[in-house]
């Protein structure tokens, strides 16, 4: 996969995301500062299309209003990982695939956010399928909250994977997350569809945005 848009994560920007490896193939397409403001425009954007976006449902119950800003997040979201598609080859297949969330789907809070952007995308182009294959077994903390359990094998033992979608009809299996930080979500996530289907099954990362620290840019 090749974009002049998106941009793979590699030693000279992989400073957060620790649980990443140098075989990991993950692309994002902004960068969410968390304590640098001298790129205000940049990071205001960011982080602010990223806090609509996960507006939960009983926000939106106890204000309708906001139900606005969450959809304009959502169309951005995919109308930004429309045009990563148009620049891949397109004979080859991708199976798209929402990463888990920290909600399982009998919470009430449960967001199918990741869910309708997938399908969005798939919708618009031939080569590509999208499939809810990971779910949570357990609501667990989100990762905002929950940082000391965060981890790749605490994240990967609450993951259910749906092995019903022939998955060898496929080039490549792109997990979709809105932000990576630690990359350890997308490593369960990885881990989990390995486990499953076998660890020949090329596994690839797209992330609308990746966290960036101060302590990143001081490293370079």
């Amino acid at each position: 996969m090749d974009t002049p848009f998106w941009t793979r994560i590699d030693r000279l920007n992989s400073f957060n995301h620790r649980e990443l490896g140098s075989k990991d193939i993950c692309f994002f397409l902004h960068t969410r500062e968390t304590h640098r403001y001298n790129e205000i425009e940049q990071w205001s954007y960011a982080y602010q299309t990223i806090e609509n976006f996960k507006i939960s449902p009983a926000a939106l119950q106890s204000n309708p209003t906001r139900k606005q800003y969450k959809e304009r997040a959502v169309q951005t979201i995919a109308d930004d990982l429309e045009r990563l598609f148009r620049y891949v080859n397109p004979d080859s297949r991708f199976l798209l695939v929402p990463a888990v969330t920290s909600k399982s789907k009998e919470d009430q809070n449960y967001d199918d956010r990741l869910v309708r952007v997938c399908s969005m995308v798939a919708a618009r182009f031939p080569n590509v399928d999208s499939f809810e294959m990971l779910s949570a077994y357990r609501t667990i903390a989100s990762a905002h909250t929950g940082a000391g359990t965060r981890n790749v094998n605490n994240l990967l033992s609450n993951i259910v994977v749906n092995t019903s979608i022939a998955i060898r009809n496929y080039n490549s299996v792109l997990i979709f997350d809105d932000v990576i930080s630690s990359g350890a979500h997308f490593k369960a996530c990885e881990a989990a569809i390995k486990k499953a289907y076998g660890d020949d099954v090329l596994v690839e990362g797209i992330f609308w945005a990746r966290t960036a620290s101060w302590g990143e840019s001081e490293s370079l």
